[in-house]
């Protein structure tokens, strides 16, 4: 029996795309100009979450595959149980806190973003992310 590694970038895709694909699998939409409206608005909507998380560390997508590669169990039917949800909730987390950062501000986001991830992928956030101020001479502190 050959058994092959499944590289970690297949849940945060899987994730995605189910994200992407949602209206298509869960709304009964009758027309095609609606199907195509809604799937816009999705796509415009992973956009927004893309560009509000980003920071100097991490993008959305490294951020999703850190989590991924950090809380992976070592089986794959295991594995993609539980990790296709948590980077769906992941994704869900960027919404909210994408739209909280219209009010409060991109540099919010970034850091509670760059908090919640670092968290779940059991690493210590950089220095930058906890609120400290970090010199120029030392960007990657």
């Amino acid at each position: 029996m050959f058994i092959f590694p499944i590289p970690s970038q297949i849940y945060p895709f899987l994730s995605l795309l189910i994200a992407v694909a949602a209206p298509w699998l869960f709304l009964r939409l009758d027309s095609d100009w609606k199907f195509w409206t809604v799937e816009a608005v999705d796509v415009i909507l992973l956009g927004f979450v893309w560009w509000a998380t980003t920071n100097r560390d991490f993008n959305f997508w490294t951020s999703l595959l850190l989590i991924a590669r950090r809380n992976q169990s070592g089986c794959f039917n295991l594995t993609v149980i539980y990790m296709v949800p948590l980077l769906l909730v992941m994704y869900v987390i960027g919404i909210v806190l994408s739209v909280i950062g219209i009010k409060a501000g991109k540099a919010w986001v970034e850091r509670t973003w760059v908090r919640i991830v670092c968290k779940l992928a059991r690493l210590a956030p950089p220095r930058w992310a906890a609120g400290e101020t970090v010199a120029p001479s030392q960007p990657w502190s």
